[in-house]
């Protein structure tokens, strides 16, 4: 490669009338790859991911009218190429390979927005080249079967552009590479000898190693070395000397429920007719069997306690090169210092802290990409279930925010009204097992079917998870529980908010932790609400825990027109403007029914309803006296006192001359 790579222009010019630039060379791709569409982070933004690609032009419309999405191109077999995706530290390792085995043909390559290159080469069906992760050199990972690359002018998350730096033919991939690909596979090894398929230890050593490796990288994405993966897991399973049948039933269970058993058994047969090592080739031993093999190759007795322990294998350790190599994605938040994407969050906050309320502002903000409390946010689709407030009360609340924030209301959001139902997402056990529910599952593949980014408000937690007897203070339990949202996270590309309520002593300790040290500890991210001493519309909004960067401070805020806002957002005349207006109506209208408001006593129901439908949340009877007395300061009002067969004491409208002379004796006392 040379040293500086320069002097190219991108060759995509075709303009198509209504398309923005992404959506028109997603066409001009089409006409000789497939394409499909993906979100800013290199994720897929369709169902399938790269198995989804097309030359469907009406299907590529179909995409890119959403938004204008990045363009995923597959590599391998089905565009015809394989990509050396060298990142800014490979650069060195790829000029050594260089000198050691001859330069790169001249070819296509493109730079990438962080500073590395794609160089694209011919992808030979004769020799099937797979995904790999520093094969060839630290930094230098390839894309063929089973991946796919962004092509230009795809933009990444920091705004730059993959752009095509050098405009040649795309060559024929060099000889010395596959030789290097090949040679870094290991030979085949085989099989023990009179190996057992099935055996206990040997599937419970392939379950550990699946939930380590998940721990470790997370479940399988389309796309993301999601194929080169289960080959891999499949490989394990088969050299422990596990059956097809039992390999494909801990995959269903642990790896990929998510994609259907036709799905893993063609991947089992690929792998068992590719595979290089025998069957059962690291089928774990007991400790008899190891020590029998040592002693009849010795000569000697064999050991008379048949009993010896079970000797089960352990997990390997990864060089800290691997590690340092690792490419990883940045962490993202939703709404900066408050809301991390991709993982979920849970705001611990007692009854009538206006937890909900806060949950369907956020939503709604995000849902538009609207500021939050004037932090930028992050766009996503804000899908709510509700499990405690009926649709009328959240149509009252969403309406009031969309009003004071100024909120499109034809919004595309999903309000799921489960209040009262019994349809919990996920049941957890007393022995530590959490599994889906059967509506759990129909969640699980819509939220999967919508394209982009999504923000799940879950009102609350114990009504979507369902903790069977003591499972709730049950560590295990607890951890599942929330291991199972955070799979959800990464499966179906969404950020989870749960509501939940603190215990009683959580809420005695002002920790807001829950019923379970689990609770305080097993989540990556929690806040909590909590009202302010002494104060009727104040809360302190505190972030508890986070990762991935400071804590700060509590933010107040205050319940304002029917929202929450830091004080810096109240407009303090708009807003009184309309209460005393609206307080006003209400003691004129009382007057005229002759039943006036009056100072000791509270207001009827209906008038504080009145109220609150113009400025959108319900005043204390406190509020509203301090209105009417403010209306008499200027004016607007005026307190008789009671008046013998004329009327009762209270407010009135402040009276005129005329009203006055036609009182009969033409007097009313006024104070």
């Amino acid at each position: 490669m040379p040293d500086s790579i320069t002097n190219a222009l991108d060759p995509i010019t075709t303009e198509y009338f209504g398309a923005g630039p992404l959506h028109a060379a997603a066409l001009d791709y089409s006409a000789k790859l497939p394409v499909f569409p993906c979100n800013a982070d290199k994720t897929p933004a369709c169902e399938r991911g790269y198995l989804a690609a097309t030359t469907d032009r009406t299907k590529i419309s179909e995409w890119w009218s959403e938004a204008e999405y990045n363009i995923g191109v597959p590599t391998g077999a089905a565009s015809g190429w394989i990509v050396l995706d060298v990142d800014p530290g490979g650069q060195e390792a790829l000029k050594a390979l260089e000198a050691e085995h001859g330069d790169l043909p001249e070819t296509r390559v493109v730079q990438t927005p962080r500073g590395g290159f794609h160089v694209y080469l011919q992808y030979d069906p004769a020799k099937p080249i797979r995904n790999s992760q520093s094969k060839l050199g630290p930094h230098i990972d390839v894309r063929g079967d089973g991946g796919y690359v962004l092509a230009p002018p795809s933009v990444g998350q920091n705004g730059q552009q993959y752009a095509v730096l050098l405009d040649h033919a795309v060559a024929p991939c060099p000889s010395w590479i596959y030789e290097l690909l090949a040679a870094k596979e290991t030979p085949p090894r085989e099989a023990l000898a009179s190996v057992e398929l099935d055996r206990n230890i040997a599937v419970e050593t392939f379950r550990s190693r699946i939930k380590t490796d998940i721990a470790q990288n997370g479940p399988p994405l389309d796309g993301h070395g999601s194929d080169d993966r289960t080959y891999r897991i499949i490989g394990i399973g088969r050299d422990l000397g596990l059956s097809d049948e039992k390999i494909g039933d801990a995959l269903q269970d642990l790896w990929a429920s998510h994609f259907d058993r036709t799905w893993i058994d063609t991947k089992i047969a690929n792998a068992a007719k590719y595979a290089q090592n025998e069957i059962g080739c690291d089928a774990p031993r007991t400790a008899e069997e190891t020590f029998g093999a040592a002693i009849e190759k010795l000569g000697l007795n064999k050991p008379a306690n048949d009993d010896a322990p079970t000797i089960v294998e352990q997990p390997k350790p990864t060089p800290y090169s691997e590690v340092l190599a690792r490419v990883v994605p940045p962490v993202r938040e939703l709404i900066p210092g408050l809301l991390e994407k991709g993982v979920p969050t849970f705001l611990s906050a007692p009854g009538g802290s206006h937890k909900s309320r806060l949950l369907q502002q956020w939503g709604l903000c995000l849902d538009a990409g609207a500021k939050i409390w004037d932090r930028t946010v992050e766009r996503a689709k804000f899908v709510c279930l509700s499990y405690e407030d009926h649709g009328n009360e959240i149509a009252r609340r969403a309406q009031t925010i969309a009003r004071r924030f100024n909120l499109p209301t034809n919004s595309a959001a999903e309000l799921w009204d489960l209040a009262g139902s019994d349809l919990p997402i996920a049941v957890a056990t007393e022995a530590g097992k959490v599994t889906l529910t059967d509506f759990g599952r129909q969640m699980h593949e819509h939220l999967r079917s919508i394209a982009g980014h999504k923000f799940v408000g879950i009102d609350s937690c114990y009504n979507a998870l369902r903790f069977e007897g003591k499972a709730k203070i049950n560590e295990g339990s607890v951890m599942a529980a929330i291991g199972l949202l955070q799979r959800l996270c990464i499966e179906c590309d969404c950020t989870i908010l749960v509501l939940w309520h603190p215990s009683q002593s959580g809420q005695e300790r002002g920790d807001a932790s829950g019923w379970s040290v689990a609770w305080h500890n097993a989540p990556r991210a929690r806040l909590s609400l909590t009202a302010v001493k002494d104060t009727d519309d104040a809360f302190d909004l505190k972030v508890e825990k986070r990762n991935h960067g400071p804590k700060g401070k509590p933010i107040t805020l205050y319940f304002s027109a029917g929202v929450l806002v830091p004080h810096t957002e109240i407009d303090t005349a708009q807003m009184t403007g309309r209460l005393l207006d609206a307080c006003v109506q209400v003691a004129t209208d009382a007057a005229a029914k002759n039943t006036p408001i009056q100072r000791q006593r509270r207001c009827e129901q209906w008038q504080i309803e009145k109220v609150a439908a113009v400025v959108g949340y319900a005043p204390t009877d406190r509020i509203i006296k301090e209105q009417l007395a403010h209306a008499i300061t200027q004016g607007r009002l005026e307190y008789r006192l009671q008046a013998p067969r004329r009327h009762p004491a209270g407010y009135f409208p402040t009276a005129t001359l005329a009203d006055v002379s036609s009182t009969p004796g033409g007097e009313g006392g006024t104070a």
